[in-house]
């Protein structure tokens, strides 16, 4: 009976530590978090200790349901970050390359694109706003990346025009 008792509190135990991990981790995610939050302007200190917890969050339980949302908000944070653009569209890349099925998937390529596009890299914003609608044509951000697509296109035909423009008024004042 002893062992009974003994064996099914080791279990007890062992369950409760496996679970306690990731508590543990997001528990100081939301500690950083709202410190993050209470400060006017990015501070890199707890970004980067932020970072460090969602990437050994995601490390330890690639499966959990907040793994790709943490995986989110570390390329947030990383975009945020002056100097980690190209760590933060590594991170967007990883959400919807590793949880493609995911919600924050869809979210993380649609905001990948909207962060080229930011950077004036208009030619890898067409492409990922392509790439967003053909991956998730049924999404209900699906349109939002149509009417985006479409205004970015628009906006390269118009500052086409404009230079067009400015060329002719330029030869027409030489006259």
């Amino acid at each position: 009976m002893r062992i009974v008792i003994l064996l099914s509190l080791l279990i007890l135990g062992t369950a409760c530590a496996q679970n306690n991990g990731p508590l543990v981790n997001a528990d100081r995610i939301e500690a950083l978090e709202a410190e993050l939050r209470s400060k006017e302007r990015m501070d890199t200190t707890i970004g980067n200790a932020l970072i460090e917890e969602y990437d050994a969050f995601v490390a330890a339980h690639p499966k959990d349901s907040m793994a790709p949302v943490y995986l989110f908000k570390k390329a947030e944070v990383l975009k945020a970050t002056k100097g980690k653009e190209n760590e933060a569209i590594d991170a967007f890349k990883a959400v919807y390359q590793n949880y493609a099925y995911h919600q924050k998937g869809a979210e993380s390529m649609l905001a990948l694109a909207l962060f080229y596009e930011e950077m004036r890299f208009k030619d890898l914003a067409a492409a990922t706003y392509q790439k967003f609608i053909a991956t998730y044509p049924s999404n209900v951000l699906a349109n939002d990346a149509r009417q985006l697509l479409d205004l970015l296109d628009n906006t390269v035909e118009t500052e086409i025009q404009m230079v067009q423009k400015w060329k002719e008024e330029a030869k027409n004042s030489e006259k």
